[in-house]
């Protein structure tokens, strides 16, 4: 059995963070959770944190949690975060990689700094290398590991389109100008209708239980974040086949699954 963690991880310790697991089935991968906090997500199995469960997880009790859930022990923890061996206040090779291949695309990074995340980033990358996860990088690319992923180019490559998706809420009104709230809803829907139908192709049984409309924006917030976390599974679900490629250098590298078109190595 596999299990891999994904992680939507906030940059802040006030921010919301999204979190799913998925397990292997045979020769697939199953979706088994998606939860919209780390303490929703501790509490689906029924485990007692020692320490707080939100901003600064405690981290040995989501790999419990993912455990169980899963139903073995977590190969991959997958994190949409800036980490890093080495302390950083400013862009990386990695964000700078991923910016040279990818910005064409809209697909960008953003630019970490000393507080975001800082001493959060540096948290969960110590905790989970004290607990059996060293981060991957180009010279350290075996499970277990924790690795950072970025969903933008992700979804480049799953989806094999030209440019990035419109599916942030916050991002709905530059996406679509002049539009209602009631239609800028709709659009995203659609939106993520379409990332699940792709993702569902190599992952069984994703089930994000969307409501069958939204009154506003802000609700759709905890999904947005549900659905990052699927999409980090995923490509630690790529990492963990040998089919995921690293942007950065021996310090820090974002991970991001290679073109349909190229050939996988055995």
């Amino acid at each position: 059995m596999t299990v891999i963690l994904g992680i939507d991880a906030a940059w802040t310790s006030h921010g919301s963070s999204g979190i799913a697991v998925i397990a292997s089935e045979g020769d697939k991968f199953r979706f088994i959770a998606a939860e919209p906090s780390y303490s929703a997500f501790i509490e689906k199995a029924s485990v007692k944190p020692r320490t707080r469960t939100d901003g600064f997880p405690d981290v040995a009790a989501l790999l419990k949690s993912a455990h169980i859930l899963g139903g073995g022990e977590v190969d991959v923890v997958a994190v949409d975060m800036p980490m890093s061996k080495l302390e950083f206040s400013t862009r990386r090779k990695a964000d700078q990689r991923i910016s040279q291949v990818f910005g064409r695309c809209g697909a960008g990074t953003h630019s970490p700094s000393a507080q975001r995340p800082g001493v959060l980033g540096r948290y969960l990358s110590q905790r989970f290398h004290e607990l059996g996860f060293p981060l991957a990088t180009e010279t350290v690319n075996r499970s277990p590991a924790l690795i950072e992923v970025y969903p933008h180019p992700a979804l480049l490559r799953l989806m094999n389109c030209p440019m990035r998706r419109m599916y942030k809420v916050d991002k709905s009104n530059k996406y679509w100008k002049n539009k209602t709230v009631s239609e800028r809803i709709g659009f995203l829907q659609e939106e993520w209708q379409n990332i699940l139908a792709a993702l569902s192709a190599e992952v069984t049984a994703i089930d994000l239980k969307l409501p069958a409309s939204f009154p506003f924006l802000a609700p759709m917030k905890n999904y947005e974040d549900k659905l990052d976390a699927i999409i980090s599974t995923w490509v630690g679900m790529k990492f963990f086949l040998g089919e995921a490629e690293a942007y950065g250098d021996e310090n820090a590298a974002i991970w991001v699954p290679r073109n349909k078109a190229e050939n996988y190595p055995n």
